[in-house]
C-alpha cells in the first residue's frame, strides 16, 4: 500500500544576505519567491514551515523594489501580522531541528543568495532528499535547484 505523506511543506530559504551588486546592497532572500508559493499551498490546505540552514535570512533588495514588490505582494511586506511575514519573522526554522518523515513537499525558493549557500546546504538537503524518498514532491525556483545537489537511497544525484 502507497504510504501516504503528509499535507505539510517546507519552503527553504537561504541564509546568505551579502553584499554582491555593483552599488553594494545585498542579496538574499527573494520575497516574492518564497511568498507566492506559501500563498499557493497554504490554499490549497497545507501547514507550511519556512526554514534556512542557519535559521536566519535578510532580504534580497531587488526583490523588495518595483516592480518586484508591487499589488498585494507589498501589502504582504508590509504586514507584520500576515501568516507569511509570521512565519518569517518570528518562527523560522533552522535545518537542522527539521524532523525527517514530517514534510510532504519540499519548495526552494531562490534568489542570487540561494548560489552562496545552497549548495553546501546539507540539513536543507537532507530533507529534501528525505521527501523525494518518501514520494512526495521537491520543487524549486529560479537559482533554487542549487538546493537539490543530493543524493537518491540508490546513490543517483540529481534525478
Amino acid at each position: 500500500m502507497a504510504q501516504t505523506l503528509a499535507r505539510k511543506a517546507i519552503i527553504a530559504i537561504s541564509s546568505f544576505h551579502g553584499a554582491i551588486f555593483p552599488d553594494g546592497h545585498k542579496t538574499g532572500l527573494f520575497f516574492t519567491e518564497a511568498l507566492h508559493p506559501f500563498r499557493v499551498l497554504t490554499a490549497a490546505g497545507f501547514e507550511v514551515d519556512l526554514a534556512s540552514e542557519t535559521g536566519t535570512f535578510g532580504f534580497d533588495y531587488n526583490s523588495l523594489q518595483p516592480p518586484f514588490l508591487s499589488g498585494s505582494d507589498k501589502v504582504i511586506y508590509n504586514n507584520p501580522d500576515h501568516p507569511f511575514m509570521v512565519k518569517l519573522n518570528s518562527h523560522l526554522k533552522k535545518a537542522s531541528d527539521l524532523k525527517k518523515g514530517e514534510y510532504g513537499v519540499f519548495f526552494a525558493s531562490a534568489g542570487h543568495a540561494a548560489l552562496y549557500d545552497y549548495p553546501t546546504a546539507k540539513g536543507l538537503q537532507a530533507i529534501a532528499a528525505d521527501v523525494w524518498n518518501r514520494g512526495g514532491i521537491v520543487g524549486t525556483v529560479c537559482h533554487g535547484p542549487e538546493s537539490c545537489r543530493v543524493s537518491s537511497e540508490d546513490g543517483q544525484v540529481n534525478r
